[in-house]
């Protein structure tokens, strides 16, 4: 049975990165209930063109292409290919991120590197190249996938955890310099959310339930976080109805941050 859209984001067209699985998929399905037309991205193809034929048997307008944020090249040619589909980009989801399990000192350079050019600089390549379309129209909504991690470390995610940190600051940065041209750029704060991400790390800790029940047992809600509470939240950022939130960011992790 098809979905009817709810109308939020009607018209709009949004680009996700990231969007084969997990919270990338939950922001796209949410994105286009709510009348986008997405542009499913990653470095998965096969994935993201799965997650549009579901949209598509559910009634939603979305297309996919293969994208892997840390070529600049590739980067290029999806946002053309967005802009030739409908001729303009609303909004940008940049969610790609990559998680290494390692500490400061067993962590390599070639590692700190790899996590760098995925989680930080790819999307600051997808703003360099989105930038410059939203400023035709005047308007435009970012939204960068942070983590409650840019807040609070755990151990062992060093260069994930700077990573995300970086990333609040792309996004404080990229709306101070555009804010006056309409576009507005602002980041979500996910905690535990179940997603694979997620479950690598739990199996990297050698027993997963007993690493999944000690997130639970934190967290004041009681339990993870699911990938459509993310996805709502996306689209609450790309709606019009928050115009004058910008360089902002929202946690959303049950609670858990709120505790000592």
């Amino acid at each position: 049975m098809a979905v009817s859209a709810g109308g939020r984001l009607n018209g709009k067209v949004v680009l996700v990165t990231g969007a084969a699985r997990g919270l990338g998929a939950a922001i796209a399905t949410a994105a286009a209930v709510e009348g986008a037309h997405v542009m499913v991205t990653d470095l998965d193809a096969a994935g993201a063109e799965a997650v549009v034929r579901q949209l598509g048997s559910e009634g939603l307008s979305a297309r996919a292409t293969m994208l892997d944020v840390t070529d600049q090249d590739s980067v290029d040619a999806a946002v053309r290919a967005t802009e030739d589909w409908h001729g303009r980009i609303d909004g940008l989801v940049n969610n790609a991120g990559l998680l290494i399990e390692a500490d400061v000192v067993s962590l390599t350079e070639a590692q700190w590197d790899t996590v760098m050019d995925v989680n930080l600089k790819g999307a600051w390549r997808m703003t360099k190249a989105v930038v410059p379309v939203m400023l035709e129209v005047g308007s435009g909504s970012i939204v960068n996938i942070s983590s409650l991690e840019g807040h609070f470390a755990r151990p062992g995610h060093v260069a994930y955890a700077v990573s995300k940190a970086a990333l609040l600051n792309l996004t404080r940065a990229t709306a101070v310099d555009f804010g006056r041209e309409g576009i507005r750029c602002n980041a979500i704060c996910p905690g535990s959310v179940e997603t694979d991400l997620l479950a690598q790390h739990f199996a990297a800790t050698g027993d997963p339930e007993a690493a999944a029940s000690d997130i639970i047992g934190r967290n004041r809600v009681g339990r993870l976080g699911r990938p459509e509470e993310i996805g709502a939240t996306a689209v609450f950022f790309l709606s019009d109805e928050v115009g004058y939130l910008n360089g902002s960011y929202l946690i959303v992790d049950g609670g858990r941050g709120a505790t000592t």
